[in-house]
């Protein structure tokens, strides 16, 4: 209903759905500036770490290397989110100018950028240098089970193969089409990734799997995915998502992580915020994925001191002011 008073233009403030954001050429004939409302946040799916079959597999950060290089963060900012998101590559959001507080930036460097940037070459090498038989367009499979460093690793059974379950949002169109890229980026490589839309009340449930359990689902993507700061806390720091025995990151645990988020949180130095950051850039331990504006909001010409928007989700309508 708010999206139809729009195509009418007869209120001030709305927002267009991203299933309809191919029209917002018509909503921006009616006099509205479209304006992406970034936020402050991480965006990714989870591995289930649980999981007897493809646990092994995602317990392997060469295999979750490889499912980085197959991941086109750029072509999905570009089709999936009307070129409007930023690539994650870890615990802070790649805008540019880069966050920062009193000069200082908020991220390494090397921290907002891709450890494994998007490449089939790169995905297949991996794999082949770890025991895999790599079929582009069909499935690879393990042919040197073992722990060695040349072994498929832990876990892995021979002729098992590299392939899983990806659940996401169903009428989510954004989502819909991401999984649909990543799909087919991954057969490229051999990597089979069956696709499946479930209800989004599922997809965020399924994230909810602490260390000891055991879940069913292999790979899930949430409506909106990872954490966004904020909400509901505003701590830099990630040990309510990725410390051993956190419920929302399917069991992960790496006590080396655990160490350096602790140090981050009472340390009065930012290099220990930086050491953090470089882990989970390079550590892998969702499957990061572009982060997306929160909405595409539509604001009339003659309605003034709407922006910046807050990257909170806050809004500040005593600063709202008409000029017609």
């Amino acid at each position: 209903a708010e999206y139809n008073e729009l195509l009418s233009g007869n209120i001030d403030y709305g927002y267009i759905p991203f299933n309809d954001l191919s029209s917002k050429s018509r909503v921006a004939g009616n006099g509205y500036s479209i304006v992406p409302w970034s936020q402050a946040g991480m965006n990714y799916a989870t591995f289930n770490y649980t999981n007897p079959v493809t646990g092994p597999l995602f317990s392997q950060l060469y295999i979750r290397q490889a499912i980085q290089h197959i991941t086109d963060q750029n072509t999905m900012v570009k089709a999936a989110l009307g070129n409007a998101g930023v690539p994650t590559y870890g615990a802070v959001p790649n805008y540019q100018p880069q966050p920062e507080i009193n000069g200082t930036p908020l991220a390494d460097k090397s921290a907002n950028q891709a450890a494994y940037p998007f490449s089939i070459s790169s995905a297949m090498s991996v794999l082949k240098a770890h025991g895999w038989s790599v079929t582009p367009g069909g499935t690879d499979k393990c042919t040197k089970p073992g722990t060695g460093a040349t072994e498929c690793g832990a876990g892995i059974k021979l002729d098992q193969p590299l392939s899983f379950n990806f659940e996401y949002p169903t009428g989510v169109v954004q989502e819909a089409v991401e999984a649909q890229l990543l799909q087919g980026d991954a057969k490229k490589a051999g990597i089979t990734i069956s696709l499946s839309p479930v209800p989004d009340s599922v997809a965020f449930s399924r994230t909810v799997c602490t260390k000891g359990q055991s879940c069913p689902w292999q790979s899930v993507y949430a409506y909106l995915g990872g954490w966004q700061y904020g909400v509901p806390i505003n701590y830099p720091i990630g040990n309510v998502i990725f410390e051993c025995g956190g419920p929302y990151i399917g069991g992960y645990c790496s006590p080396s992580l655990d160490s350096l988020m602790i140090n981050a949180e009472k340390s009065e130095s930012i290099s220990a915020l930086y050491s953090y950051e470089k882990f989970l850039n390079t550590n892998n331990p969702v499957w990061w994925l572009p982060l997306q504006p929160y909405q595409f909001s539509a604001i009339k010409s003659d309605l003034k001191g709407t922006t910046g928007q807050n990257v909170g989700f806050w809004i500040t309508p005593e600063y709202w002011y008409l000029t017609k």
